[in-house]
């Protein structure tokens, strides 16, 4: 199966992380991926207005994902499902997200905390 649309949730410094490492490969790789980010509020704001940063002890790089929203209803359903959040929130962050997750989307969480 190939995962076109990857989406991730929680954009701290796990979820950040991978999610501008997806969007790197996919822009490097070119086999039109698409890579969405949920974000609310300041947050969003933000990386809508500067991108998403990462520093690393070997780099420093800015990305900025095909798709920014706050509300999933304006993403296009995934195959892919990233959840970076604390475990506490889990449960929570996927029912908010029902509306882009298939009978074939692969929840992959990355819990935090």
């Amino acid at each position: 199966m190939l995962l076109k649309n990857i989406t991730i949730s929680g954009l701290g410094g796990v979820g950040g992380y991978y999610g501008a490492m997806l969007v790197e490969a996919a822009r490097r790789e070119g086999l039109g991926r698409t890579i969405s980010f949920v974000a609310r509020g300041a947050h969003r704001a933000a990386i809508e207005e500067r991108g998403l940063h990462v520093h690393t002890p070997e780099r420093d790089f800015t990305v900025r994902p095909d798709y920014l929203a706050e509300d999933p209803h304006d993403l296009p359903p995934t195959d892919l499902l990233i959840l970076a959040t604390k475990s506490y929130d889990l449960e929570a962050n996927i029912q908010q997200l029902r509306p882009i997750i298939t009978p074939r989307t692969i929840i992959l969480p990355l819990l935090n905390g």
